[in-house]
């Protein structure tokens, strides 16, 4: 609070305060986070009660993801899709891999995401679409693939989805686009949310494919609470899932606790820190090969795992990742963020949740990030080391760093958008799979990767966009030196793969239009993408 004579005031934990006035009338301006800034007219020395209102919300959606920034979506010069808990909520989603496949061009099928077609189809194989938690890539450091169950969607404020090549900002991975979450953020009140539901699975027409003689049945719990003080806050979630599941054996049980520590330790917004945690524990059962064309839900040789010649796997393994993080604003209004996880994914069986992979990501992510009227410049550099122990795949070593840059200007009505990203990536003691040739035989160990758009503002409600951006995606431990077998399947290493790379561009109009309290918008958009070196397991 501040008097109009420059005292100043700041109220106790109860919210008392008091101002020594030395002249009359004054006028006091109160001001509180989260709340609406108000301003008082005293004459005379008294007693005051203030209650201040809370901000009305606006309407417009606002991303992070598209530019490493908020910005409203109309501006982003790419197709983007955003789903909201609501969606989740009222549609008894349990895992993540359910909630994108309600986007419209998205697909998603046995672990693999496809945006547009581009993702394709490699059961067991890495991922082209990158997942991102807090701005922080989620693949597994062994097999390159998102673990869509394991994703705190009960922490998770919305999903955003970039359709198209995405590598500049965010490297390996992006090819085929992102799809990024960010947690809640903690309210001063506090917040708790509860969700409990049930479900079970019907009869299939074909009675051949009725394998139970008690109807299978599936349970989620989740709890979420959030609150945040003057310099301290946190959040806290859990999650339980019990699924019999539709196909004999495939049983999925999991427990989870995640949430974020913050710590402001000056007045303001300036220094933010805090540590965000997430472990999960599961055990589960998988088949890929079934009995016949009429025993569909029934894996080949039984359900039973002691049974031989049974197919049936199970898995029980641990998921575990804690980000610490720093962000500051220097006296020029910079903003540095230094973002950080360590990520550990494990893959085991009956006897040990390490019995076939331990694998160990080590990620810390720099970011400078200038702003000004019509301009943007963010910039940083990404390192990750990635150690994997494993009978599976051997043990392994692989390193990435990256340099980006990104400059985003603004005319009025129009934004121009330009990148480029450095990618080095190299695995044991193999070639560097970010080689780059300029002429002949003439390389580097760097591969460069460039991404620009532009963004029109016809009208308030109509937005013209195009967009053009390279992609690549390196190949994972899993692609190159697996050698298991799998339900009878052998599966043979192939360490001469190389790198998947790639481009997206794309044309595409937004109309915005609300009735009321309403809003919603009609989006058009023409798409190419082209890729090379695609991976995929192959028999021979």
């Amino acid at each position: 609070m501040i008097s109009s004579d420059g005292n100043k005031a700041i109220t106790d934990f109860d919210g008392y305060f008091e101002f020594k006035n030395q002249s009359y009338p004054a006028e006091i301006v109160i001001s509180m986070l989260e709340y609406v800034t108000d301003t008082i007219r005293i004459t005379s020395p008294q007693k005051l009660t203030v209650l201040l209102k809370e901000p009305i919300t606006d309407l417009e959606t606002v991303v992070v993801s598209a530019g490493r920034r908020k910005q409203t979506i109309e501006e982003v010069p790419i197709s983007m899709e955003i789903i909201k808990p609501e969606l989740i909520d009222n549609k008894g989603l349990a895992n993540l891999e359910q909630v994108v496949d309600q986007s419209p061009g998205v697909y998603a099928m046995d672990g693999q995401v496809s945006i547009r077609g581009g993702g394709g189809y490699a059961y067991g194989a890495g991922s082209r679409v990158l997942l991102l938690w807090n701005g922080i890539p989620m693949v597994s450091p062994d097999v390159g693939d998102a673990k869509w169950n394991s994703i705190p969607m009960e922490q998770a404020s919305q999903i955003e989805i970039i359709k198209g090549a995405s590598s500049v900002l965010y490297g390996s991975g992006a090819l085929n686009g992102t799809i990024s979450l960010q947690e809640r953020i903690p309210k001063t009140k506090g917040e708790l949310r509860l969700k409990f539901q049930s479900g079970f699975y019907g009869k299939p027409n074909r009675p051949g494919l009725l394998w139970w003689d008690k109807t299978p049945t599936f349970h989620l719990l989740d709890a979420y609470y959030g609150k945040m003080n003057e310099k301290w806050g946190g959040t806290i979630a859990v999650n339980g899932f019990s699924n019999d599941g539709y196909k004999d054996g495939e049983t999925e049980q999991r427990g989870r606790v995640s949430g974020t520590i913050y710590f402001k330790p000056w007045k303001g917004n300036r220094v933010k820190t805090g540590v965000g945690y997430n472990f999960q524990y599961e055990d589960m059962g998988a088949f890929i090969l079934w009995q016949s064309d009429s025993l569909g839900y029934t894996p080949l040789g039984g359900s039973d795992p002691d049974v031989a010649g049974s197919t049936i796997t199970n898995f029980r393994s641990i998921r575990l990742n804690v980000d610490p993080y720093l962000m500051f604003y220097d006296k020029n209004k910079n903003r540095h963020t230094l973002k950080t996880r360590y990520y550990l994914v494990t893959t085991g069986n009956l006897t040990s949740v390490y019995a076939s992979s331990k694998a160990e990501m080590f990620y810390g992510d720099y970011q400078f990030q200038k702003k000004r009227e019509t301009s943007n410049l963010t910039a940083g550099i990404t390192s990750s080391v990635n150690r994997i122990v494993s009978p599976v795949f051997k043990d392994h070593l692989s390193s990435n760093l990256a340099f980006y840059g990104q400059y985003e200007k603004n005319w009025n009505k129009f934004d121009l958008t330009a990148g480029l990203r450095f990618e080095y990536f190299k695995q044991d003691t193999l070639d560097y799979d970010s080689r780059f040739f300029i002429y002949d035989s003439l390389s580097i160990p760097i591969y460069p990767i460039i991404r620009t758009g532009i963004h029109y503002e016809l009208t308030k409600a109509t937005h013209l966009r195009a967009s053009i951006g390279q992609g690549i995606r390196f190949p994972s431990v899993a692609e190159r030196f697996v050698a298991t077998s799998v339900g009878g399947v052998i599966i043979f290493p192939n360490p001469e793969v190389k790198p998947e790379i790639g481009w997206a561009g794309e044309l595409g109009i937004k109309q915005v239009f609300r009735i009321g309290d309403w809003k919603g918008s009609l989006d058009l958009a023409g798409f190419v993408n082209q890729y090379s070196n695609m991976m995929e397991f192959t028999f021979g």
